[in-house]
């Protein structure tokens, strides 16, 4: 006859450490004392808002001055700006590009990728 196996514990792997979805997602959720609505905070948001704006028009308005009088400043200024409108036309334009120069970039590739093997470079 065989002796009955000894069972062992199941043990935790993960003892000791919460899984994310745990620690970001509690199961019970918090009782909040105040309720908010869609109004909430409203003179806060508007306030936020008219900051946003105001910071807008001053960096447009900048911008425009520095290209219809350019004369008034200095090199460094306007090679800063050009920079940055170039980064942003950048950013702007890059899901375009990629949507529409996907086949393109990898056509150029595999045609620099076969020039390179069959020259040696």
């Amino acid at each position: 006859m065989e002796t009955p196996k000894e069972k062992k514990p199941v043990t935790n792997k993960n003892k000791g450490r919460q899984s994310s979805a745990a620690s970001f997602f509690p199961k019970n959720k918090g009782v909040k004392s105040v309720k908010e609505t869609q109004n909430s905070f409203s003179v806060i948001r508007a306030f936020s808002k008219m900051i946003n704006y105001g910071f807008s028009i001053f960096y447009v308005g900048f911008i425009i001055s520095v290209w219809f009088f350019p004369e008034n400043y200095s090199i460094e200024i306007i090679y800063n700006l050009t920079l940055i409108l170039i980064f942003e036309f950048i950013l702007v334009h890059s899901g375009v590009f990629m949507s529409v120069f996907k086949n393109f970039f990898c056509d150029i590739r595999i045609c620099l990728g076969l020039w390179s093997f069959c020259t040696g470079h």
